[in-house]
């Protein structure tokens, strides 16, 4: 279910989807999120670095900044820069889904959204443990384990790797960690599932965001939780979260070390090549969190399901370059500078379907706090699944629609025409099949 709100699936949404099983995801043989994401249709993963060092998503000519993130059923956001989005504690492995969604609209985030992606990555189905170690050229190692247990109602999930390269040319070389724990547990009361994660990142940013100062390098950790509560009690259907997430980066515009920069007799950041230039000031230290909390309720009746939703989430960044004094945390000669935000977004909608037609509709408001006034974000679609065998619009209604024989559409096939002109009758309504045949138009 892509992260609308609603529970109608793929066949009925009004925007483009594409579905990456995990049959497809372990067949992959990029060992990067990146690098899976790269081979579905339409989506441009400007990737920095190997292994998903960094790479920065876009969606219909949308920016990095336009791109919605959800992950089981959470949605994440990098207050400091969307280059940090996908810096994520899973690796491509433990993936079950993922979900591309081409299309904007208030049921993926705060509008402004061209597209997301959407990914589920909770405990697995079967116990045993998995170990992998791969080598390379260019010093590429990977160790990676993974152990599930538990029973139907009550799954866990841990797993770790370290990946590590040399780099094809100076100053690309990588080493990544990842941890992460997920569980679910299921009762009367309902699903919850939970998830903590682990990254540390360093690389040489080589040409990362300009060329005229290409020794760059940059480092980065995360630590990122959540936990998440679904229960269905007669027509209604209930959901919550919370989730936290803090990131800290450390980026040098002259990589700092032996063989790069090191510090002269006059205390001066020098190399082979000279100094630095007397405008800059060191690294880039910058410290960012999210703390959030959403909420829904559906109801499911004969005039369609109804919904109601509400997303908060509490955004902050220290720094030592970005931000006013007046969010600097108090006694600390680093990070001297900060920001803050709040975000709220509030949703009503409701859906109806009949036959292969969906009507939806979607009031969305969000209150910023960095904001002027807040923003109404309505959304509306009527969408017309096609048949799965390529018989596009027939039929068009309920097979128990109160109709007695349905006139033909304009496009269906020639071995359905006839079949019509066959059986139908005044007295008898129609159940035509789909089948296969030359469209008729």
């Amino acid at each position: 279910m892509i992260e609308s709100g609603f529970s109608d699936g793929p066949q009925t949404l009004p925007k483009n989807l594409t579905v990456l099983s995990n049959e497809v995801i372990l067949g992959a043989t990029q060992p990067s999120l990146d690098g899976l994401l790269e081979s579905a249709p339409g989506i441009d993963a400007r990737q920095r670095g190997p292994f998903g060092a960094q790479t920065d998503l876009s969606l219909r000519g949308g920016t990095f900044e336009q791109v919605a993130l959800w992950v089981d059923g959470i949605r994440w956001s990098a207050p400091h820069t969307a280059h940090h989005l996908l810096n994520l504690p899973i690796d491509p492995e433990d993936l079950q889904q993922v979900q591309v969604v081409r299309g904007g609209g208030g049921s993926l985030g705060s509008g402004g959204m061209t597209g997301g992606v959407v990914l589920q990555a909770g405990p697995g189905t079967e116990n045993g443990t998995a170990v992998s170690a791969e080598g390379g050229s260019y010093g590429w190692n990977r160790l990676r384990v993974r152990r599930d247990w538990g029973q139907n109602k009550f799954r866990h999930r841990v797993s770790a790797s370290r990946a590590s390269t040399s780099g094809y040319q100076d100053n690309t070389d990588l080493q990544m960690n990842r941890v992460r724990y997920s569980g679910r547990v299921q009762n009367d009361w309902g699903t919850l599932n939970m998830s903590l994660g682990h990254l540390s990142s360093a690389f040489g940013a080589q040409d990362f965001y300009t060329a005229n100062f290409p020794q760059q390098f940059e480092k980065v950790g995360l630590w990122q939780g959540q936990l998440t509560w679904k229960q269905t009690a007669g027509d209604w259907t209930y959901e919550a979260g919370v989730h936290h997430r803090n990131h800290r980066d450390r980026f040098e515009l002259f990589r700092e070390g032996e063989g790069y920069y090191t510090g002269n007799a006059s205390g001066q950041l020098a190399s082979e090549t000279g100094p630095v230039p007397s405008w800059y000031q060191g690294a880039n230290l910058h410290r960012s969190s999210t703390t959030g909390a959403r909420g829904s309720a559906r109801r499911t009746t004969a005039a369609g399901e109804s919904l109601i939703s509400v997303d908060v989430r509490r955004e902050g960044v220290l720094s030592n370059r970005l931000g006013v004094t007046e969010f600097g945390r108090d006694g600390d000669s680093t990070y001297t500078l900060g920001d803050r935000r709040t975000n709220l977004d509030l949703a009503a909608g409701h859906l109806v379907q009949w036959g292969r037609f969906t009507a939806r509709g979607l009031a969305a408001w969000n209150v910023n706090s960095a904001a002027d006034q807040p923003r109404f974000i309505p959304e509306a679609a009527l969408t017309l699944r096609i048949d799965q065998s390529g018989n596009a619009l027939w039929p068009l209604l309920p097979r128990d629609a109160p109709f007695g024989c349905l006139p033909i559409p304009i496009c269906t096939t020639q071995s359905a025409v006839r079949k019509a002109v066959k059986t139908c009758s005044p007295k008898k309504r129609n159940t035509l099949n789909s089948d296969t045949g030359s469209p008729q138009t």
